[in-house]
Order: structure tokens, then C-alpha cells, then sequence
């Protein structure tokens, strides 16, 4: 599984991104089956359960992988102790988080409380495979990577198929598939990484060496969050669920490129962080370079899949994709626009300034929240599509 500790920036960006489009497949098709045999309101069910999804997820990363991915310069004995160490701490998180979510389904309505229970059951395993993931990025060796996020997709083609077979194509069905496959792929990975024997000085080692920064990352993470993802649960009191499942729909269109982005993201961690220590100003310049060509590329999707034929479209995303696509535009543009942002925040998460990056989110977050609900407010639907800007939450 080790790859070579000098491997060409452009082999590791690439592989990256190829395992951010396999474990972003799974995601994907996950959304397009619901979106394709299911009316706008499921939709904006769905919308609610996936960014749940991405919020827990994405904590359990900021203590755990995100800090990992910062010391991929680890070798020998040194790295094994982060991965395993890391590993623990993640199946101790996620099942904390799991908790927490199991608790909602008790409260939340009919609609969403059987995928809650669902996800509560399987997170802490899904969210091992996902660590695992991250293992082999920090090693420069994504191939690794790219076999787990493969495995997910086939175990998960073959449950649909099942069920489809079976006439089982609701949206609790659909995601318990989805999230079981994930969570039997994080269990094939146990053997590998989780060592109990050593499950006390592991976690002490952690916490030693990756708590500070880890927590500041989670701070980013959440203060981010808040404007990022948290507008959306605000949002249902602003917009029906139907319209937020129109919002969910045009954002679908754009996961192509945010799929290519997320794992341009992933290897500029490791990759800036190599550039910085060798020479700061060429890294500048790269990441100069790299937020150019993610704006560009946002905005060339966004027209390209506008003027495509809505029949044409349609065909993947189902009939409600007429009433969707006017909104993508909108959601194309002003995530062009973050791109830059976006960038930058990698380059000095890369460089493990966790406080600059925690004051400049703290900054950005109250605008992120309050933009979209604002123009929602006033403009409804395009308002709250203008503000939403680089939003993750498509796949």
C-alpha cells in the first residue's frame, strides 16, 4: 500500500481526483436514483438527510483526517502510530456522533426519522472507510484509496439491484443501501488499522500531538458549517420543502466539477504543505494558478449543461429537472465566484495556520448564512439559489 515518498505532484493529483470521482459515484448515484423516480418534496427529504450526512462527516474529518493529511511527511513507525491512532479516534467520534443522531430520529418528523435511525446505525463504519481513504492519500498512494471507494460502489450496484428487483425503491430503502455498503467496505478495513491493544497509549498519542490543531480544524469546520450547510435547515421555514428540493436538483447538475474539485482539494493539502517547506513562493503561485483554472472550469459547466436540451437532461434527473434548471445558473456562477476562497483556505489549512483559518471563517460564516435566506426572503427560489455559493452538499 506505501507509495513512493516522491511521487509527481501530477500523479497524485491525479489519482486523487479519480478517487474523489469513485467515492463521490456512490453519493452520486445515490442522488440520482432519488431524484429520478421521486417528486420534489422527497427530494427536499433527501436534501435535509445528505446534508446531515456531510456535517457529521465533515467533523469527524476535521479532527481526524484533516490532521492526518498534515503530517503525511511521516515515516516508519511514526506513521503507522498516526494512522492507527487516528483510525481509533475517528470510530470513538463517529460513534459519539451517531448517538446524537440517533437521538433526532426520535424527535424529527415521520418523513425523516427511519433514515436517521439508518444512519445512526452505520456512520461509525462508514466514517472508518473514509479515514481509511484518507490513509492512502497521506501516503501518496490514492490507488489505495480508489480500491475502497470502488468496493463501496459495487457492493452498493449490487443491493440496488436487489431491491429494484424486489420493488424496494424508496427513499428509506435506497439510503439504507447506500449507507450499508459504505459502512461493510469501513468494516473490511478494521483488520488493517484499528489496533485495541494499544487502544489507551493510541488514543493518548493523539490527543497529544493532534488535539490542538484538530479542535481549531473542527472549529473552522462548524463556524463554516454554520453558513455553509446550517442556512438549509433554517431555510424550510423560509421555502417549502418542495423548493428546496428544486435547490437540491439544479445543485445535482453541478457535481461533476464539484467532484473534480473536492479532490484537487484533497491532494493540495499534502501537496501545498510540501511546496510551502521547499519554496513559498512558488506555492503562492500554484495556488494562484489552480484558483484560476476552478473558476474558469465552474463557469464553463455551468453554461455548457444550461444550454444542454432540458429533454436531454431530464432523462437523468427526471421531469422536475424543467422546474430545477432556471436555478442552476445561478448556483453555477456563484460558486465560480468561491472558488478562489475555497483555494486559499486549503493553502493555509496546508501550512496548519488553524487559527487564520478559524478568523477568516468566523468572518465569512454570518454572510454564507445569511445571504441565501435573505434572498430567499426577498427573491424566493433564485434568491436563495444566488446566495448559496460554494456549496458541497451536491453529491
Amino acid at each position: 500500500m506505501a507509495g513512493p515518498p516522491a511521487a509527481s505532484v501530477r500523479r497524485v493529483v491525479s489519482l486523487t481526483v479519480i478517487d474523489q470521482g469513485a467515492s463521490s459515484l456512490s453519493n452520486f448515484g445515490l442522488s440520482v436514483l432519488v431524484v429520478h423516480g421521486s417528486g420534489a418534496r422527497e427530494v427536499g427529504v433527501f436534501a435535509i438527510i445528505i446534508t446531515t450526512y456531510i456535517l457529521v462527516q465533515g467533523l469527524v474529518r476535521s479532527v481526524t483526517s484533516d490532521c492526518l493529511l498534515t503530517r503525511s511527511g511521516a515515516t516508519g513507525e511514526l506513521r503507522v502510530r498516526f494512522e492507527q491512532a487516528g483510525y481509533l479516534f475517528t470510530l470513538l467520534a463517529a460513534s459519539a456522533l451517531s448517538l446524537v443522531l440517533l437521538g433526532i430520529a426520535v424527535v424529527v418528523g415521520s418523513s425523516f426519522a427511519v433514515p436517521f435511525v439508518i444512519f445512526s446505525i452505520f456512520f461509525p463504519l462508514m466514517a472508518m472507510q473514509d479515514f481509511a481513504r484518507y490513509i492512502g492519500i497521506s501516503r501518496h498512494d490514492p490507488a489505495y484509496s480508489i480500491r475502497l471507494d470502488v468496493a463501496w460502489i459495487v457492493v452498493f450496484g449490487i443491493a440496488f439491484i436487489g431491491l429494484r428487483s424486489a420493488g424496494l425503491v424508496s427513499l428509506p430503502w435506497l439510503f439504507g443501501a447506500w449507507a450499508g455498503a459504505g459502512a461493510l467496505v469501513g468494516l473490511s478495513t478494521v483488520p488493517a488499522f484499528l489496533s485495541v491493544r494499544k487502544g489507551t497509549q493510541a488514543l493518548r498519542f493523539w490527543i497529544t500531538s493532534e488535539w490542538s490543531v484538530g479542535t481549531r480544524f473542527a472549529g473552522q469546520f462548524l463556524v463554516g458549517a454554520f453558513g455553509i450547510y446550517g442556512f438549509l435547515y433554517v431555510l424550510v421555514f423560509v421555502l417549502s420543502i418542495d423548493a428546496i428540493g428544486l435547490i437540491k436538483i439544479a445543485q445535482l447538475a453541478l457535481a461533476p466539477v464539484f467532484v473534480l474539485f473536492a479532490g484537487v482539494q484533497s491532494a493540495l493539502v499534502s501537496i501545498v504543505g510540501r511546496k510551502m517547506r521547499e519554496n513559498r513562493h512558488q506555492a503562492t503561485r500554484f495556488l494562484n494558478y489552480v484558483a484560476v483554472l476552478m473558476t474558469v472550469a465552474m463557469a464553463i459547466w455551468t453554461v455548457a449543461v444550461y444550454v444542454t436540451p432540458a429533454k436531454d437532461v431530464a432523462d437523468l434527473f427526471g421531469p422536475t429537472w424543467v422546474q430545477a434548471r432556471p436555478f442552476m445558473l445561478w448556483i453555477g456562477f456563484s460558486a465560480a465566484i468561491g472558488c478562489v476562497s475555497t483555494v486559499y483556505l486549503i493553502g493555509l489549512r496546508a501550512m496548519r495556520s488553524a487559527n487564520e483559518v478559524l478568523r477568516l471563517v468566523i468572518i465569512m460564516a454570518p454572510f454564507l448564512f445569511v445571504l441565501p435566506l435573505g434572498g430567499a426572503k426577498v427573491w424566493g427560489i433564485r434568491g436563495a439559489a444566488v446566495g448559496l455559493g460554494d456549496r458541497k452538499s451536491v453529491v
